[in-house]
């Protein structure tokens, strides 16, 4: 068996231990051209001349760590490289430590200067080596990103992002929600601001309940600089609010961001020198006027200083699998365009699935790189009766092309298909992000055609799900055929169908004007057609759509044709597709993340460390002893490690399961808002009833919610420390207000200094 990645890892530095050598990383050397490839073409050459790598030992005036404290946003500070766009990823994930920590192989120091750090490179999980070699200016001043704390966690991630690329020259220009993938692997959107502001904040709140990073982007006037803020630069969205103002009980709705680069301030209402602010206001809101990093700003004024927001859509207990792909650089054949099929199985419950093509991105190509990406598409059916049902998918030209859906109890088929740019490097991966662990094979020889031809007549059949334009032949004298016309992921279809009782034939021909960027599916030769319907038939055409700027017009001509033989010319149907089990195949699959990277990280809430699932207890049990909390990040407060207490359940009530919520640091009379995630699996609404066993420290927001059937939300609650220091516990119960039952206790450990 050849050795893992994590085993060559550890040989090294044992190795490295034993002979008491300092790493050096070979294979992104401390030179200029790991700077800069090409320093005479460089319009950096200039500004990054006296640039040179250096020791981080002699870059930090004391003794340095890997992580200093508490991971915050606010420490972490841009050089003369300006890669705004990773910086800000940086930050948003800086707002939730555990996304940052998990990155982190080894998350301490090594006195071999020796750190793998993981990155979801094009869709995969890898584990890039670096050493502490780093950019450093003649002052001996770390050059790139830093933190302001002694401590090269900043300076190292970004080390590993510009080795992935290739050069620290090539990460000064990217995209911040393709950093966010690359940092978490989960799946990103991006919604301009251009729609009616309520619409915005409906979609925000639900953003926010289900916990996604949220990032506004700064709109680009030149013209008025000090109005816009800081063009290019993006602000973390972290809480919304909606208040009655006491003093003329107007509604109002405000929208919290992180402002970290000082580029920029915020002069408006609500700003920190505006008379809108109330003692008591600013108390409901933990408000401090004198912390510049935080704005509040109401929703008007939100859609009018920024252009979009971005949302990154993770979720730190899902589990990731990828799957690398090389499509043949020979042109293909028409009727086998470069696509690739999968098959999973989902058992038992409804699972939340986000399925993904990840290609490579511009920035790695050596030479000859495209300027665009490849037109791409994702669809996911389910395998039914009746053939193919589809469930959902997308198609873009984007490096990272995602769907989402949740997927019912059933065998599942994922096709996907690239129509590529590239005669060269057609490499991709593609990738399921799901709630529970998903065991996906690869599908060697799949006839795409038939399978599209019985989805997407299913589609048309079913009506409801995309839109659709519905023709039918009253006017030739047939009430009882119609076509329906739609466009899905990319594909154009034409389904006929053809169930007349006066025995009469359809025949149709359609021409395409001035066809953009579509290629018509076999069996039809080009994309002037002609269909003909006999009594009780029906018949699909397809087109594939090879890019996003896509259209036709079609000139259609129909005739309908009694028929005087019964005999003459027996109808036929599209047969339900079904799919070869011995075509399945194990295929090479990814599974870095769940086995290194992923772990137990919630983030419900700032700085919201561990939470470890128990294991469901016996009802008959009312004394329960839980294990000692052992919390990978529990070295951000510097605190040890804090048993759990004897909990003997006050209400009588049937007990079902448990969580630790962790260990949470807050200083004397500090309120903090957090909130936790509850999920409905089951197929009606459910109605929870809350209670705290200290509701002067535990203080909801709602003492009883309704989740609706196989949705997320969360509860919403504020931690406020007692006056006098010490560790306190605090439990909070969830009851199933129908069956009287405890379905969860959720603890909670306070460290009031």
């Amino acid at each position: 068996m050849s050795e893992t990645l994590i085993e060559k890892f550890e040989r090294l530095l044992s190795d490295l231990h034993e002979e008491k050598k300092t790493f050096t990383d070979s294979q992104f050397p401390a030179d200029k051209f790991s700077l800069i490839q090409d320093w005479k073409k460089s319009p950096l050459a200039t500004a990054w001349k006296l640039i040179e790598f250096k020791p981080a030992a002699a870059l930090f005036p004391r003794a340095y760590e890997l992580f200093v404290g508490k991971i915050d946003p606010t420490k972490i500070k841009q050089g003369v490289l300006e890669d705004v766009y990773f910086l800000s990823a940086f930050m948003a994930l800086a707002e939730y430590p555990s996304l940052v920590l998990k990155l982190f192989y080894k998350t301490e120091k090594n006195e071999s200067g020796c750190y793998l750090i993981w990155i979801c490179d094009s869709g995969e999980w890898k584990g890039i080596s670096v050493d502490e070699m780093l950019p450093g200016t003649p002052e001996k001043q770390v050059a790139f990103s830093r933190s302001v704390s002694n401590e090269i966690w900043v300076s190292l991630l970004e080390k590993a992002y510009a080795k992935v690329y290739r050069g620290y020259q090539n990460i000064v220009t990217g995209c911040y929600e393709h950093a966010l993938h690359d940092l978490t692997g989960a799946p990103y959107q991006r919604h301009r601001l251009e729609q009616d502001p309520m619409e915005v904040w409906t979609a925000l709140g639900k953003y926010m309940e289900k916990g996604y990073l949220l990032g506004a982007y700064m709109k680009n006037k030149k013209k008025d600089e000090k109005a816009a803020g800081s063009a290019g630069y993006v602000y973390s969205v972290l809480d919304i609010r909606e208040l009655t103002l006491p003093s003329t009980g107007a509604t109002v709705r405000l929208i919290k961001l992180r402002n970290v680069w000082k580029k920029w301030e915020w002069t408006g209402d609500w700003s920190a020198s505006s008379n809108k602010w109330t003692e008591n206001l600013k108390k409901i809101l933990a408000y401090n006027p004198n912390d510049s990093s935080i704005i509040w700003m109401t929703l008007a004024d939100f859609c009018k200083q920024f252009s979009s927001y971005g949302v990154l859509k993770v979720h730190e207990g899902y589990y990731y699998t990828s799957c690398r792909i090389t499509h043949s650089i020979l042109q293909p054949s028409q009727s086998n365009i470069d696509h690739s099929a999968f098959f999973f199985r989902v058992q038992d419950s409804p699972l939340h699935v986000f399925a993904s093509i990840n290609q490579k991105d511009l920035r790695q190509f050596r030479e000859a790189a495209p300027s665009v990406y490849s037109y791409a598409r994702i669809l996911i059916s389910k395998a039914t009766a009746d053939g193919l049902e589809y469930c959902f998918g997308h198609a873009a030209e984007d490096r990272n092309v995602f769907c989402e859906g949740i997927c019912e109890p059933g065998e599942y088929l994922c096709i996907v298909e690239i129509h590529w740019k590239l005669k060269e490097g057609r490499v991709f991966n593609v990738g399921f992000y799901s709630e529970r662990k998903l065991s996906v094979v690869s599908i060697s020889s799949l006839d795409v055609i038939a399978a599209y031809r019985d989805l997407f007549r299913n589609l048309a059949i079913r009506r409801d799900v995309v839109e659709q334009n519905t023709r039918s032949y009253i006017a030739q004298g047939e009430p009882n055929a119609e076509v329906v016309n739609g466009q899905c992921c990319g594909i154009i279809y034409f389904y006929y169908q053809n169930y007349s009782k006066d025995r009469t034939k359809i025949t149709e021909e359609v021409k395409l004007k001035h066809p953009q960027n579509i290629q018509i599916c076999p069996p039809q030769p080009s994309t002037d057609f002609s269909v003909t319907l006999p009594p009780g038939s029906n018949n699909i055409v397809l087109f594939r759509c090879s890019a996003e700027d896509n259209d036709y017009v079609a000139d259609i001509k129909s005739t309908v044709t009694p028929l005087k033989d019964q005999k003459d010319e027996p109808g036929k149907t599209i047969l339900p597709f079904i799919l070869n089990q011995r075509t399945l195949t194990q295929g090479a699959f990814n599974d870095n993340y769940n086995t290194f990277v992923r772990k137990e990280y919630n983030h419900v809430g700032f700085y919201h460390e561990l939470i470890e699932k128990r294991s469901v207890v016996s009802q008959q049990n009312p004394d329960l002893k839980f294990a000692p909390f052992d919390a990978r990040a529990s070295f951000l407060s510097k605190s040890s490690k804090m048993p759990m207490t004897d909990l003997k359940p006050k209400l009588p009530m049937t007990l079902g399961g448990e969580r630790v919520a962790g260990a949470f640091n807050l200083e004397r009379c500090e309120t903090k808002h957090k909130k936790i995630m509850y999920t409905n699996y089951l197929n009606e609404d459910k109605e929870l009833l809350l209670e705290a066993d200290r509701p002067d420290i535990l203080q909801l927001k709602k003492n009883a919610i309704v989740i609706p059937m196989k949705q997320t939300t969360y509860i919403r609650f504020e931690l406020a420390a007692p006056d006098t220091r010490g560790k306190y516990s605090v439990r909070l119960y969830i009851t199933n207000k129908l069956t009287k039952k405890i379905e969860e206790i959720i603890i909670f450990d306070l460290n009031v200094s």
